[in-house]
């Protein structure tokens, strides 16, 4: 029988003591606050979102103009390189000739060192 009584003292549902007319006025301070500060805080970050997504488009911007600038100076040294590329081959082919007709003059004055010699031996053994 205790068992029951237990049970039954259990499953009756449980009443609320109703705040008292202060206690609801403080509740509702307390509440109003807690509202007040979420949304100063809420505003607060979409400042600072506001702000955060002017600062990254500016940084953004920045980046494509450093970009742009970046192709452009490659387009410049890309034009400098094959000008200069152009200037070595013909600079090599200025020094090929050279070589060429360097060469042709030795073996000019070769042959004529050559004659000269032969000539000089031929006198040597006639004498």
């Amino acid at each position: 029988m205790r068992n029951r009584s237990i049970c039954r003292r259990l499953l009756r549902p449980v009443q609320l003591a109703r705040p008292t007319v202060p206690e609801k006025a403080r509740m509702e301070r307390k509440f109003y606050e807690k509202y007040t500060s979420l949304k100063k805080r809420k505003l607060l970050d979409e400042g600072l979102e506001r702000k955060r997504e002017e600062e990254l488009k500016e940084l953004y911007d920045a980046m494509k103009d450093w970009v742009r600038g970046l192709e452009k100076d490659k387009e410049e040294l890309s034009e400098l390189l094959a000008d200069n590329e152009d200037e070595l081959e013909k600079a090599r082919q200025d020094f090929l000739a050279d070589i060429r007709a360097r060469d042709s003059e030795i073996l000019r004055l070769k042959q004529l060192l050559d004659e000269k010699t032969e000539k000089k031996q031929f006198y040597c053994y006639k004498v």
